[in-house]
């Protein structure tokens, strides 16, 4: 069976850095402040005061929801969020 060849790639973003804050998205990341998904964390970077206390302090959620089409020569899609 040989797979189809990749005809068209097409991306999109919504939310991010320069969004508004809290507007959801596709992303758990893209949520306002008081979500529970943005409260105390248990990653490498909470050993460091100025981040332990959010996702949003280090830099989560800056690009926003990233939205991936991809067509291939045959016409079929698929995407990824």
């Amino acid at each position: 069976m040989t797979l189809p060849k990749i005809k068209h790639v097409r991306a999109w973003f919504i939310g991010g850095a320069t969004a508004e804050k809290g507007a959801g998205g596709g992303d758990y990341h893209d949520q306002g402040g008081n979500h529970w998904i943005d409260d105390h964390i248990a990653t490498p970077m909470s050993k460091y005061r100025d981040y332990e206390q959010s996702r949003q302090s280090f830099g989560i959620n800056v690009l926003g929801t990233l939205i991936v089409e991809v067509e291939a020569e045959n016409g079929q899609t698929g995407f990824a969020v």
